[in-house]
């Protein structure tokens, strides 16, 4: 693909993203939608498989390379659903809401 047709792609996107184009797709990517399932599948499977590669490599540095990128990808996944808290139904505790 040529740099012509990615930054045709890119911005097709950002124009869907920003409602300018189709305002109908907003839907799609609002809070709890497909977009942001998707996103959360996405970053917790590649977790798994950062977690997997780093484990069948050999080496310290290159292990520690995959650990961080497997926890950084789960931890990314998990704040995208807001650790749970909106799927199961819990409350944001008075003491961190008064922080």
């Amino acid at each position: 693909m040529d740099k012509v047709t990615c930054a045709v792609i890119v911005l097709f996107i950002f124009l869907c993203y920003a409602e300018i184009l189709f305002p109908t797709f907003a839907p799609l990517y609002y809070e709890d939608s497909l977009f942001e399932s998707l996103t959360v599948i996405c970053a917790l499977l590649a977790s798994i498989l950062f977690l997997i590669t780093a484990k069948k490599k050999k080496g310290r540095p290159i292990k520690a390379i995959f650990l961080t990128l497997s926890f950084m990808f789960f931890f990314f996944g998990m704040e995208e659903i807001s650790w749970g808290q909106r799927i199961i139904g819990w409350d944001t505790p008075d003491l961190w809401k008064q922080s």
